[in-house]
């Protein structure tokens, strides 16, 4: 009987490995229906950025923000910013506040110019908030970044850099999964890190190596119609989108709208809802249409020459009236030490001997 329970064992020993090494061995090779599904995914990718390589798109947009909303980097024990800066309120909302307005978008190559709605503290740190426009161009070389406040008032600056800041920015990621699925100055992953989930004839979940989790739609030009991130330690769900596609004159799919959701935990932080109102591409585009129309007297940040800007925490703006500061300065030195002096010489030079 022992001997029998003991052969038993073995071969139960025996199944688990094998089938444990089955699964192994269908990790490491998908099966070869999934690799060449992959495969076609890839390549509509490819053909998509060729057709995208231009792209006009706008689309009407409102954000929600709500009290769970993320803490901007400029609050004191955020971000690396001292708790003893002068920052001292978050001015963060304590109910939800809604924004509305057009953000546009233009694109070519590794060009592109992007205008959109903006929330954030005021410049003096007060309480409540502020609206403004995020304005951003890249010409492949260097990048001008603006903050522009609606009543052209207040602390409005202009950064200047080599990289391209808007290029993998969260609220135009619908868009970009469309048009730049694969391009790595746009996304941060490679290719052939992305993995099958699962996969048929009209859809496939794909993974890549971010915890990103892609929703292919094979039946509309492989556009990803859904996308979300969770947190790799935590399990929770960082953002995601949903997106509807629909098909222009050509045939050619394109996006019609989306909503995306940003989380803190099991809250909702912020939501975006868009609808398109024009998306053209494969027109011509010139270095001169991606130019910025700024305000004049924007205090300037250049980052080439080592020039930073961190929440108005740390400034070091290129100076516009450093001589006349300079010469305001030595004039009020030279005052100071006139009246001095005619005070110590009013009380002790002109006191006559007793």
């Amino acid at each position: 009987m022992a001997r029998h329970m003991k052969n038993l064992a073995q071969c139960v020993l025996v199944l688990v490995a094998t089938s444990m090494a089955g699964f192994a061995q269908d990790v490491a090779n998908p099966s070869v229906d999934a690799t060449k599904g992959l495969q076609a995914i890839f390549a509509q990718w490819e053909a998509n950025e060729a057709r995208f390589q231009s792209v006009r798109c706008s689309w009407d947009e409102t954000r929600l923000f709500t009290p769970a909303s993320v803490i901007p980097a400029g609050v004191p024990g955020f971000g690396g910013i001292a708790e003893d800066s002068r920052i001292v309120q978050t001015g963060w909302p304590l109910s939800d506040i809604i924004l509305e307005g057009p953000h546009h978008l233009l694109l070519s190559g590794a060009m592109m110019r992007n205008e959109e709605l903006m929330l954030g503290l005021p410049p003096d740190g007060g309480e409540g908030y502020q609206s403004s426009r995020h304005l951003s161009s890249f010409d492949g070389t260097t990048s001008v970044t603006a903050g522009i406040r609606e009543d052209s008032t207040g602390n409005q600056v202009k950064q200047v850099g080599t990289s391209n800041v808007d290029a993998r920015g969260l609220m135009w990621t619908p868009v970009r999964y469309v048009v730049r699925p694969i391009d790595r100055r746009f996304q941060n992953r490679k290719v052939d890190a992305l993995r099958v989930q699962t996969i048929d004839a009209t859809s496939a979940v794909l993974v890549d190596a971010y915890s990103v989790e892609l929703h292919v739609d094979r039946s509309n030009d492989g556009l990803i119609t859904r996308a979300l991130q969770r947190h790799p330690k935590k399990d929770e769900l960082l953002w995601d989108y949903d997106l509807t596609v629909s098909r222009n004159d050509q045939g050619i799919c394109v996006p019609k709208e989306w909503t995306l959701r940003e989380w803190s935990g099991e809250k909702l932080s912020r939501v975006q809802t868009a609808v398109v109102t024009e998306f053209s591409f494969g027109e011509p585009l010139a270095a001169s249409d991606f130019q910025l129309d700024l305000p004049p007297n924007l205090e300037v940040f250049d980052q080439r020459m080592g020039l930073t800007r961190q929440d108005s925490l740390v400034r070091q703006p290129t100076p516009v009236k450093s001589e006349s500061r300079t010469f305001d300065y030595f004039w009020l030195i030279v005052i100071l030490g006139v009246v001095f002096t005619a005070a110590v010489w009013q009380k002790y030079l002109r006191r006559k001997p007793i």
